[in-house]
């Protein structure tokens, strides 16, 4: 056969144009099913047509699924978003606004491993001039800098393992930036809400420590079962409010009205209150 015989795709069976050929590891696959795959699939090339169809499968009802997925947080300040459905304990990620027609993928968050972010630092000289006209170096030497923010998840499914984004469109300038701090805080909130077990609530205002040019939380010290330190003075307490500066302890639930995920006594998002029962310490 020629290369530039018709091929016939080995799913659906139809003609595959001059230029639409997906080559699979024993078939070919045509422009119109591989639309179909996981934006996150990237071993098309390595996959058999069993294989191929196993995905196209699972995507099929993937969409089923999502005409009952119900997002009630929304993370990421560019054009791909985060969304999370709490009570069902699932997320997807989007660059969409049509998300529904674009059939991205449910992630149990069971499913994942981990959820990082790297702050990529880019800087330029400037340079001054000197008599003669030539760029010399200011002293101290001064640079144009931008940061980019980014997300990294393991996943642990049988299609993918990794999913990587950029969390804003838009680049800070300065680490002192309100954009800055405002994308750096958004990163954490994601965290927390995918990963509350191992990433603290940025609304305690944990320190925090860098680490290899990354940012990590310090976790909320616990002591005895039922006792917990205070974030803002450090006393001991076993009460729901530090005894010596009223901070309130540091419980997670999720708002029964609005599907926040909290700390404190009073829902952040529409100041719905938190039952009793519902307060899970640290």
């Amino acid at each position: 056969m020629g290369i530039f015989d018709k091929k016939t795709c080995s799913i659906c069976g139809g003609e595959i144009g001059l230029l639409g050929n997906r080559k699979l590891e024993d078939g070919n696959l045509c422009k119109e099913c591989a639309r179909k795959l996981s934006p996150f699939f990237l071993e098309r090339r390595h996959s058999t047509v069993e294989d191929i169809k196993a995905h196209l499968a699972y995507r099929e009802e993937n969409a089923k699924a999502l005409q009952s997925f119900n997002p009630t947080l929304t993370f990421g300040e560019g054009r791909t978003k985060v969304m999370i459905d709490s009570a069902k304990q699932q997320f997807i990620v989007t660059s969409s606004s049509k998300w529904q027609e674009a059939n991205p993928d449910i992630i149990n968050i069971s499913q994942l491993k981990d959820c990082k972010y790297e702050i990529e630092e880019e800087k330029e000289e400037i340079f001054d001039k000197d008599e003669k006209g030539e760029e010399i170096s200011f002293d101290p030497p001064k640079y144009d800098a931008s940061y980019t923010f980014e997300i990294e998840m393991d996943v642990d499914s049988p299609y993918f393992s990794e999913i990587e984004f950029e969390f804003s469109d838009e680049e800070p300038k300065s680490t002192e930036d309100e954009l800055y701090k405002k994308l750096l805080r958004g990163c954490r909130e994601l965290q927390h809400a995918l990963m509350p077990s191992i990433y603290g609530d940025p609304a305690l205002e944990p320190e925090l420590s860098s680490q290899g040019g990354g940012v990590e939380l310090v976790p909320q010290e616990v002591t005895e079962e039922g006792e917990w330190k205070c974030p803002k003075c450090g006393k001991i307490n076993n009460e729901n409010f530090c005894t010596t500066c009223g901070e309130p302890r540091p419980g997670k639930w999720f708002c029964g009205k609005c599907g926040k995920e909290n700390y404190g006594n009073f829902c952040s998002a529409c100041g719905n209150p938190a039952p009793a029962d519902q307060i899970i310490t640290r």
